[in-house]
């Protein structure tokens, strides 16, 4: 059996993970969906509805990309805390799978599986608040909303591939938070937003 990467080992690794996490991430994403649901009535409430705004285009994309960042970078930062522990750390690495195997493990749940989760979540409310914007403001001229495509990114326009390029700076934030979670043994995600900024200081100071 290779001892690099095996296809069936993978997949139940992968198995592994979900079943040991599924409450969690479960409860998690109902979570999300009810914050989802209170932050768009609010805005409804407050704005929307009083203002004839229904619901902008600008609120829908800040929501789903601030949750992107703030969850995905604090999932991240929190995926290999168990080596922060001696006990769970040893179970961690006593499971049979090779390093490589675990690290495509955790790329699958953070940068392909969670933002997936997050986008999914985040249309089924925003499809439903806008229906409950536009039946509100059914006698209205104004204020009629639509679902937005996130990967259109129409109010920042400094380029014709934003959105792809936001999504690679999303990545890559991920990458350094999930690196994070391996370094630091407590305080993961504080220590990792530190160290992020001195980096960008530092470098920011090397370009310019």
């Amino acid at each position: 059996m290779n001892q690099f990467f095996n296809q069936k080992r993978f997949a139940l690794l992968v198995l592994k993970h979900w079943a040991d996490n599924k409450k969690r991430y479960i409860l998690s994403l109902l979570a999300y969906v009810g914050l989802l649901i209170t932050w768009f009535l609010f805005g409804l409430i407050i704005e929307g509805i009083p203002n004839k705004n229904g619901l902008p285009d600008e609120i829908q994309y800040t929501t789903l990309y601030f949750s992107l960042f703030a969850i995905g970078t604090f999932y991240a930062s929190q995926y290999f805390s168990d080596l922060g522990s001696r006990e769970r750390g040893s179970h961690y690495l006593l499971v049979p799978a090779s390093a490589f195997e675990k690290f495509l493990c955790s790329l699958f749940f953070t940068v392909i599986l969670l933002p997936l989760l997050i986008t999914a979540a985040f249309y089924m409310v925003d499809v439903l608040m806008v229906t409950i914007s536009n039946s509100l403001l059914a006698n209205s001229t104004e204020g009629k909303s639509t679902v937005v495509n996130v990967f259109g990114l129409d109010f920042i326009r400094f380029n014709s591939d934003q959105a792809i390029k936001l999504f690679l700076f999303f990545f890559s934030i991920e990458s350094l938070f999930l690196l994070g979670s391996v370094y630091f043994r407590k305080y993961n995600f504080i220590k990792t937003i530190i160290t992020g900024f001195v980096i960008f200081f530092l470098c920011f100071l090397f370009v310019y």
